[in-house]
């Protein structure tokens, strides 16, 4: 008789070190399980992003006119319609553990990321413009990308995320 040795196959013992921290983790406080899944989705957000400007400046660009000089704009609302069902994502199963469908609560979130998403647009357009004339160095310095742009892009995501908190606290995945 083997006393020491477990009966169970090791494929079905999950570590003990995972669970512990999956533990720790799923019982944080709301507010800081917000800002782990809200980081987590700008970190996936702005890769997106800086995808979709190195895929998309060139063709964008050449339209010319409006659009050919704020291309970033329209890159800009073409990467958020990609990414915000996986925010929604994991703002409903980990930071609000929220109960109910998921396809609601996707929807949602568009409306509650939509007055963030404008005020970003405003937003970056500042900021490329003032970081073009403040720091002229970064512009096309990878090509085909403009720096300035994803300087501007990262400093949107701050104003963006307090207007985003509540807007799901209150609204996305609130308890009904």
């Amino acid at each position: 008789m083997r006393g020491s040795l477990s009966l169970k196959s090791p494929a079905s013992r999950k570590p003990f070190m995972f669970q512990s921290i999956k533990k720790y983790l799923w019982d944080l406080p709301e507010p800081l399980r917000f800002l782990l899944a809200g980081g987590l989705n700008t970190a996936v957000g702005y890769l997106i992003f800086a995808t979709g400007l190195f895929l998309l400046t060139v063709p964008m660009r050449s339209l010319g006119g409006w659009i050919g000089d704020h291309y970033y704009v329209i890159i800009q609302w073409l990467m958020w319609v990609i990414s915000v069902p996986f925010g929604a994502f994991t703002f409903k199963y980990y930071a609000f553990q929220s109960k109910g469908a998921y396809l609601p609560q996707a929807l949602r979130s568009y409306v509650v990321y939509f007055p963030a998403q404008l005020l970003a647009s405003v937003l970056i357009v500042a900021f490329v413009r003032l970081f073009s004339t403040w720091l002229p160095h970064l512009s096309n310095t990878i090509y085909p990308v403009d720096m300035t742009v994803l300087l501007a892009q990262f400093c949107t995501i701050f104003f963006s995320t307090i207007v985003s908190y509540f807007g799901h606290k209150y609204f996305t995945f609130r308890s009904t």
